[in-house]
């Protein structure tokens, strides 16, 4: 009695099995098939925005024999991004003493030139990232040639002693960098040094320009691959930040802008000097882009 009890318990097992395996395979497949709604729509994407760590100043170098200083601003709240070229020979306080950027490098690296220079010029400075120059022409040969002319950078007296016209250019980061090198580290510049940092800036401009959607994967990964030779206080949680920060630039299709940051020329010292056009031209640039952000949220709030 049992077994035939059992018997019929399996047999009707196997029954039911038997007519629901085609359909438990037919549901699989066709869920697999299926396209998923949540990944096709956006309605329940998250929409990400930028937050007070998209935000950074950083003062930026050539190590080992810094000519030019560059601040860069990244603001992707305000979606600007802004870098200041800054001669060496700039004067910075030092408590009630001053010296150049570059003597306040050479002694104490370039911790101790950001924050000299952000007390000199009341600005905050977040990072500093110094790198060496082979490791900058490989990021920017990696990104590609540009094309740009100093034509408004440099007069036509500074072009012609630089061997130079007005054209239009297409160089590879070497070339550019061979350029900079001639106007700025040979033992007689063939430009001075207010020039040569101009000259500077429009090298930075165009290349930012021109391959700024190729920065947020480009830069940080670069700068992580060859963290053992870099001077900076940048962590691994800060380049993904900056990652983040580019990528949020790129999309928002920001225009980088470059310019010598403005100050005197004291020939008879050889300094470069601050004073209250520098200070215009950072705060000037600050409410600016206060100003544009304003603008566009008021725009997005009124738009239907």
């Amino acid at each position: 009695m049992h077994k035939e009890g059992a018997k019929a318990f399996w047999k009707a097992f196997f029954i039911t099995l038997g007519l629901m395996a085609p359909i438990l395979v037919w549901t699989v497949v066709a869920g697999r098939m299926q396209p998923q709604e949540a990944a096709s729509s956006k309605s329940d994407v998250p929409i990400l925005e930028p937050g007070e760590d998209n935000r950074l100043t950083a003062l930026v170098a050539v190590a080992d024999e810094p000519q030019n200083f560059v601040l860069v601003r990244l603001d992707a709240v305000e979606n600007t991004f802004r870098m200041w070229v800054i001669p060496a020979q700039s004067v910075v306080k030092n408590g009630q003493e001053t010296l150049t950027l570059a003597d306040s490098y050479a002694a104490a690296g370039p911790a101790r030139a950001a924050a000299l220079l952000s007390e000199t010029l009341g600005v905050s400075i977040n990072r500093y990232l110094a790198v060496p120059p082979d490791i900058w022409n490989d990021i920017f040969n990696e990104a590609g040639t540009a094309r740009f002319s100093f034509a408004g950078t440099l007069t036509a007296g500074q072009l012609a002693e630089a061997g130079m016209g007005g054209e239009v250019r297409e160089w590879s980061a070497s070339a550019a960098s061979g350029f900079l090198q001639v106007v700025e580290k040979s033992q007689k510049p063939v430009l001075g040094a207010v020039p040569a940092a101009a000259a500077r800036a429009a090298v930075w401009q165009a290349w930012a320009r021109q391959h700024l959607e190729k920065l947020p994967a480009l830069l940080p990964a670069a700068l992580r691959k060859n963290s053992t030779v870099l001077l900076t206080d940048f962590s691994a949680t800060d380049l993904l930040t900056l990652r983040e920060t580019l990528e949020f630039l790129a999309n928002n299709s920001a225009e980088p802008q470059a310019q010598l940051l403005p100050g005197t020329w004291n020939a008879a010292a050889a300094r470069y000097e601050f004073g209250d056009e520098t200070l215009a031209a950072l705060s000037c640039a600050q409410a600016s882009a206060s100003a544009s952000a304003t603008a566009g949220a008021s725009s997005g709030a009124s738009a239907p």
